[in-house]
């Protein structure tokens, strides 16, 4: 048996999905001295200066990675052609993919091969793509259904979104809307307003290749969503692996509570959330410590000034991004985790990883939180995006501090990565002899 493991599309290994770049070295171990299976990795990058794709091969965890780069502007059928031909020539048993383009199933569908597609973020689903979570434009949890009225998620990440919606309804029935559809506008303002219809009618296509692949989901939430697309049968229920951590002694519980916050600073993290809901307490009770910074995203920048602006007092402390040798050291300082997700959280590893140094968790019903916290036993659940809901779980814990023993001598890590590569392992042998 011979697995393709594809990454992330357009990242390399380097800039890997820390989870991802995990699982592919425990995969390495496992396949490099296997005389009867192998694996090998690769990444499809975008270059718009091509006039033909091209391939570059270097070796990494003792296996081959190659590079395939592609350009996107090229037509649809080429693209898939050209991806088809490249999976062809590493002649594999099964594709193990993290891509969320939909090429990645259509060129497999095309070659024959059979795959798997791991679901790491809502972009998968939602035509609006990227990280957001399947939040809706509303603020409430996506059921995964596409139609029209995805059009107000869609203005909704441009500046001014009222204007976008008014200017929708204005030019999305006329000629000026039909013969953007398949151009750029010159203003890339106008782009989502006048390509909504393809944009959805895309996600759309991709989602009906998805009945093609076996699909992991981390959380049962998005196994209820998926079912939409796919049979059954091809959904997997896996929550993701984290390597095991050495356990982090429970500091004194005599002063303050210090609660921290381990995620990156965006809207869909319900941060400013937290933040509202703590600055409803006596300030003498608490530290909140928030590890993270925003993303290059102009919306993701916003809304870290909004956050620091939350902000009321010194006894919450921004942190900024950390090498993990001092967030250790911060949340060795800490008692418990807070996870106020508003979005469909894939899963969380974050939540995980606290779990496994000996941190009980605090977290909003979204999804992969759910998997991994057992309410009164390793943490709390609670209301997303409900700052009411927050600060009475925040005020649950001032009042009865035993909790917080409780949750961390009950915390351990739900899912290792050693188990996780196992369950992959045996899925991968399960479908290359079908």
């Amino acid at each position: 048996m011979k697995i393709l493991f594809l990454t992330t599309l357009t990242v390399t290994i380097e800039h890997e999905h820390y989870f991802t770049k995990n699982v592919m070295l425990n995969l390495a171990k496992r396949y490099n001295n296997d005389p009867k299976n192998s694996i090998e990795f690769a990444t499809i990058l975008y270059d718009r200066s091509l006039q033909s794709s091209r391939t570059t091969t270097e070796s990494i965890y003792g296996t081959t990675y190659s590079k395939l780069y592609i350009n996107p502007d090229k037509t649809h059928p080429n693209i898939i052609k050209t991806i088809s031909g490249f999976l062809k020539s590493k002649n594999p048993s099964i594709i193990h993919s993290n891509m969320i383009e939909g090429w990645d199933v259509e060129a497999a569908k095309s070659a024959g091969i059979p795959i798997i597609l791991t679901i790491h973020i809502g972009g998968a689903i939602c035509p609006r793509g990227g990280g957001n979570g399947l939040l809706r434009h509303n603020d409430t949890i996506c059921d995964g259904n596409i139609g029209s009225h995805c059009k107000k998620c869609i203005t909704k990440d441009l500046p001014f979104p009222k204007v976008g919606n008014s200017l929708l309804r204005l030019f999305n029935k006329t000629i000026i809307s039909q013969y953007f559809s398949n151009k750029k506008p010159p203003i890339w303002y106008l782009t989502p307003l006048f390509r909504s219809e393809r944009i959805i009618s895309n996600r759309k296509r991709i989602l009906d290749e998805f009945k093609y692949a076996h699909i992991i989901a981390a959380n049962k939430k998005l196994k209820d969503i998926l079912i939409n697309y796919v049979p059954e049968n091809n959904i997997h229920l896996i929550p993701h692996g984290v390597k095991e951590r050495a356990r982090l002694p429970l500091p004194p519980l005599d002063g303050p509570i210090k609660f921290f916050i381990l995620s990156r600073i965006q809207y869909s993290k319900g941060i400013v959330d937290a933040i509202e809901a703590f600055n409803g307490i006596d300030p003498g009770k608490y530290e909140l410590h928030i590890i993270g910074d925003a993303e290059t995203l102009r919306t993701s920048k916003a809304y870290f000034k909004k956050t620091v602006n939350a902000s009321k007092g010194k006894n919450i402390i921004f942190h900024g991004r950390l090498p993990n040798q001092e967030i250790d050291q911060i949340i060795g300082q800490c008692h418990i985790m807070i996870h106020p997700t508003i979005c469909l959280e894939i899963y969380g590893i974050n939540i995980s990883e606290s779990l496994s140094i000996g941190r009980g968790v605090l977290a909003s019903k979204c999804g992969g939180p759910e998997m991994q916290i057992k309410d009164g036993f390793n943490g709390l659940l609670f209301e997303p995006h409900s700052i009411e809901a927050i600060r009475k779980t925040i005020i649950k814990i001032l009042n009865n501090k035993e909790l917080i023993k409780t949750f961390s001598d009950n915390a351990s890590i739900p899912m290792p990565i050693d188990s996780y590569t196992d369950k992959l392992s045996y899925l991968y042998g399960a479908l290359s002899k079908q």
